[in-house]
């Protein structure tokens, strides 16, 4: 069964949901692209498809049968959020896609940025509140792979909720809590997300809608739409019988509140650093990797009396650095879901060896800034000496992909 179309490009307006692209973010036929193929060139058409690390292919026009590699993202067109949007580090999936040409790819971001958490917004409104270089006046300037990237500022919501009286109501008469869907940022802002965490007697209280992901580039102040759980149509008495109402409000004015790559530039073997300027203040934010583990480093120690050894990445996200705002959906929390390295070590006398005969079983996907490595070992005595392994080595890697009609 195919997957149904979910956007392209064509007219200018991304199909379905008439949203404009001249925003001046980027060019859609760049980001988003086109069919590679011109008429014959299907007919040589091989169901193969190797990257090298940076490089993506637009799924052709019709439905298909995609496996992806172990190493390749299938991404698809968010027309929203004019963003191509991750389905994170499963290991060879297959799926059934329909194409119009420029909705899905495969990608292979080995080594690349896929993403950024930004640690300082800068001071009280030192910005222009939009979406993208020319509307915010903000620069982002990588140290190396030439990547391109989206400032978002201000628009996001806030975490404490309106309670003046008039502006909400709990309603009356759930049975269980409604499903939250927040109104949609304008093209290439940030999404925010809420749900009800509780009801009180029957009653939505504005304590119990908690924000989840505050988004980024609202120009004006969103609407939360309670939708009933289906199940309530089968309760004894069906709800609800008044709809809630809770008014949201926007916050962090002037500040950098978002911040993607629409182009992820070439593969790198370290963590680059973004300079983020505008003529007043520098907001702060860290690179987020789709690293590989390409190989070992040297051993601070290749311990002794060793029967076997792997060893496993660890840290593999940037879990530890804190985003200005509350935005899992595009940091470290929720950005990648990383599938850790494993390194299959040689052994000489039971010392490790870092220089001969090493075996990458799995390079790992999604690690998101370099990794320690950790030694998972056997020993053939007991006065062993556990091995210290060194810094691994990151980067991209080329990957095979297969996709054939359906």
């Amino acid at each position: 069964m195919a997957i149904p179309r979910i956007g392209g490009i064509a007219g200018g307006n991304l199909p379905g949901f008439g949203l404009p692209t001249g925003n001046g973010l980027f060019n859609p036929s760049q980001a988003f692209g086109s069919a590679p193929f011109v008429t014959g060139q299907l007919a040589a058409f091989s169901n193969v498809v190797t990257l090298g690390a940076g490089e993506v292919f637009n799924i052709p026009p019709g439905t298909w049968w995609v496996k992806t590699g172990p190493y390749t993202f299938l991404q698809w067109a968010d027309p929203f959020g004019l963003q191509w949007k991750i389905r994170p580090c499963a290991k060879e999936d297959t799926v059934f896609v329909e194409s119009d040409g420029s909705n899905w790819r495969l990608a292979n971001t080995t080594g690349c940025p896929i993403g950024a958490v930004i640690t300082t917004g800068g001071a009280t409104n030192p910005y222009t509140n939009g979406i993208g270089t020319a509307a915010t006046g903000v620069t982002v300037t990588p140290s190396a792979g030439a990547s391109v990237w989206v400032p978002v500022v201000g628009g996001a919501v806030s975490l404490t909720l309106a309670t003046s009286t008039g502006t909400t109501t709990a309603g009356t008469g759930y049975n269980f809590p409604p499903i939250c869907v927040v109104d949609a940022p304008p093209a290439g802002g940030l999404q925010a997300t809420a749900i009800v965490t509780s009801l009180t007697t029957g009653t939505v209280p504005v304590a119990a809608v908690q924000i989840i992901n505050q988004g980024a580039g609202y120009t004006t102040v969103p609407k939360v739409t309670f939708i009933p759980d289906p199940r309530e149509a089968s309760a004894s008495v069906p709800g609800p019988t008044t709809n809630a109402v809770v008014v949201l409000t926007l916050t962090a004015t002037g500040q950098l509140t978002g911040l993607y790559p629409v182009a992820h530039g070439s593969a790198q073997t370290s963590v680059p650093t973004l300079t983020i300027t505008t003529a007043t203040t520098t907001a702060l934010a860290t690179v987020l990797m789709n690293f590989t583990v390409t190989g070992q480093g040297a051993y601070t120690t290749g311990g002794s009396s060793l029967g076997s050894l792997t060893l496993l990445s660890v840290s593999n996200t940037a879990a530890s650095l804190t985003n200005f705002i509350t935005n899992p959906l595009h940091n470290g929390v929720q950005l990648t879901f990383p599938r850790p390295a494993r390194i299959v070590a040689t052994l000489s006398g039971g010392v490790a060896s870092s220089t001969t005969g090493t075996t990458i079983e799995d390079g790992g996907l999604g690690i998101q800034q370099v990794p320690s490595m950790v030694p998972l070992y056997s020993i053939t005595s007991t006065t062993a000496v556990v091995p210290q392994p060194g810094t691994a080595t990151v980067g991209g890697i080329t990957d095979t992909s297969y996709i054939q009609a359906a």
